[in-house]
């Protein structure tokens, strides 16, 4: 694994129990799926939907820690991170963690490291245990998150994959099996609007769009569909519309075999 931590500032160390935390995701399964982990420790959390959300909560609001996902409506967290780090709000310091599906290699995701604009990343999907580091981390001022990014292969991807995403559900099946439900019901949707984007050559939306799915399906094990999630967003940030085309037709392809596999998986009985 890489590591791509920077030291995390170390007047923000934090002893309590609870950690005051801002998540920046405009995905509310996303934001479920953290909340499941973080509430176990009592943090007190705030949620911003985007851009403008979040850069109020910074003006109002002083936090320990900021989980910041990078392609968001409105305003990018780039921008969002460049603005905290250049104004006077109570989080000029506050340690910011990068959540997103980035490439580790991405240019502009290196520069931000590199230059403390955010002093940490975990790439999607991520396990419990990276939250915990990050965490981690905030209490003692130390850097400690490597990274779990990879290039995923579409055809080498399982379709679907909960060995190691059941313990980011407190070990639940039935926490999972119901936020489950709610991905595969809003995915015909999303995958619409992928499509549409794409027959209006709209490449920073379709970009945007398959960024969010391609985190959102690796945190429920739907490994396939990530990959290919992955590979249209680079597809998209290239405008090779063919290849585009081609890859939301092997998401469209994809979907009946994940509900075929979430099926089975239900059937499997308990160990």
């Amino acid at each position: 694994m890489m590591l791509l931590s920077k030291q995390l500032p170390k007047q923000r160390v934090k002893q309590k129990a609870g950690l005051n935390i801002l998540i920046v995701d405009d995905d509310s399964l996303n934001q479920r799926l953290l909340n499941i982990v973080l509430a176990r420790d009592n943090h007190e959390i705030t949620f911003a939907y985007s851009g403008n959300e979040a850069i109020n909560a910074i003006n109002q609001h002083q936090f320990d820690l900021i989980f910041m996902d990078i392609q968001i409506p409105d305003m990018d967290g780039f921008e969002i991170c460049t603005f905290i780090r250049n104004s006077n709000s109570p989080n000029k310091q506050t340690p910011i963690v990068a959540l997103t599906a980035l490439s580790a290699q991405h240019e502009s995701l290196q520069d931000y490291l590199n230059n403390g604009f955010i002093n940490d990343c975990i790439f999607k999907p991520f396990e419990t245990k990276h939250i915990e580091q990050v965490i981690a981390s905030v209490r003692t001022g130390k850097g400690l998150v490597y990274s779990n990014a990879v290039q995923k292969d579409p055809k080498k991807a399982p379709i679907l994959e909960t060995e190691n995403i059941l313990p980011f559900f407190n070990n639940d099946p039935q926490n999972y099996t119901e936020l489950f439900m709610e991905f595969l019901q809003a995915l015909p949707e999303k995958i619409k609007k992928m499509q549409e984007s794409a027959q209006e050559q709209d490449w920073q939306l379709l970009s945007l769009l398959a960024h969010n799915l391609t985190g959102v399906a690796a945190n429920f094990g739907a490994m396939k569909l990530s990959a290919l999630a992955q590979q249209l967003d680079n597809e998209a940030g290239q405008k090779k519309m063919t290849a585009a085309h081609d890859s939301l037709e092997n998401i469209e392809r994809n979907v009946l075999p994940l509900k075929k596999a979430f099926i089975a998986l239900r059937k499997t009985p308990a160990n």
